[in-house]
């Protein structure tokens, strides 16, 4: 690979590294009266919790405190949690390889395309699950939230206090990751541009 393919290359990766940084701790779900790309501070879900200001670090409930008797829901989000971090991990090393691209070793790109390729399934295990927990009802609970099916599909969640009556969307959070996925995958046809 020559010297403009491992400047794309670098360019790329570091646009998904930055979406994938800042899409994981925004609201993956939000409500469906906001816009999707909505950077408001209202209620939004994300990884780590459901937020009623979305903008800022305190959250409202754990999704442990929210999920823990739907089948799978609290699980999926841990396993979401931990495989935003390692992709945004992995793709930063392969962004620091491909310094080295243009003047070192002739395997570097080589290592580069696995450590995407790597990333890539990481990532699409944390979008899938945050997407099964939108589109799936896991059980059923409503003991914890007198009135509120929490485990319904979240497309479907209408808020632990039922504020929220049309349901949610995917929002900022998701689609930036998204993004960053998509970055992540031209990239690795990216690596094999000759010049």
């Amino acid at each position: 690979m020559g010297c403009i393919g491992g400047i794309i290359f670098g360019i790329i990766q570091f646009a998904a590294i930055v979406l994938i940084a800042v899409g994981t701790p925004l609201g993956m779900i939000q409500p469906s009266e906001e816009k999707a790309l909505n950077l408001d501070n209202k209620y939004c879900i994300t990884m780590w919790g459901i937020k009623n200001n979305c903008l800022r670090l305190s959250y409202a409930y754990k999704p442990p405190e929210v999920w823990s008797k739907c089948s799978g829901r609290d699980s999926r989000f841990k396993a979401a949690q931990v495989c935003a971090i390692a992709a945004a991990i992995v793709f930063a090393v392969s962004f620091v390889l491909s310094f080295l691209m243009s003047c070192c070793c002739p395997c570097i790109p080589y290592v580069c395309m696995v450590l995407n390729f790597v990333a890539m399934i990481i990532v699409t295990v944390c979008w899938a699950c945050m997407l099964d927990c939108y589109l799936r009802t896991m059980g059923s609970d409503t003991t914890s939230y007198p009135g509120q099916d929490v485990c319904v599909k979240l497309k479907d969640f209408h808020g632990t206090d039922g504020t929220y009556a049309n349901g949610m969307h995917l929002g900022t959070g998701f689609i930036l990751i998204i993004i960053g996925w998509a970055l992540g995958l031209v990239n690795i046809f990216v690596l094999l541009i000759p010049c």
